[in-house]
């Protein structure tokens, strides 16, 4: 009986853990461009200012407003508002948690609610859009 309560617990605890969204994009989805939960110092972070995502001076960055994942021209940009092939979100196994993007036409997750609401309170300046969405999320 013991060892079934402690397997019970033992599964309830794992389904606390917070999955990681990680963020991808490109045509094929297939460019990692960070993780969007993840600490403010870690590596993969979008949140991490000196990290290679979160950097709005890498290529890798969607804060990189001339790169081609953060420049709103570009159809693989969240921040394009007809944007075809925004960025996906999912976590570590596969799981699917939408589209992120500020397209309304394309998403209404919460996830992209929340970055619609970021980059319009940023005032479409993304280093203010990431510190914002960063702080809420």
């Amino acid at each position: 009986m013991a060892r079934i309560f402690l397997i019970g617990a033992l599964l309830l605890l794992a389904g606390d853990v917070e999955a990681q969204l990680l963020l991808y994009g490109g045509e094929n989805s297939d460019q990692f461009l960070g993780c969007l939960n993840c600490g403010l110092v870690e590596q993969e972070s979008v949140c991490n200012e000196f990290g290679p995502y979160g950097n709005e001076m890498s290529q890798a960055s969607i804060w990189n407003r001339l790169s081609r994942y953060g420049n709103r021209n570009s159809r693989v940009s969240p921040w394009n508002r007809i944007g075809s092939s925004p960025p996906i979100v999912v976590d570590r196994e596969g799981n699917d948690y939408g589209l992120f993007t500020i397209n309304r036409s394309e998403e209404n997750s919460q996830l992209s609610i929340l970055l619609r609401n970021a980059y319009s309170a940023g005032n479409n300046d993304l280093t203010r859009v990431r510190d914002r969405f960063c702080r809420q999320f």
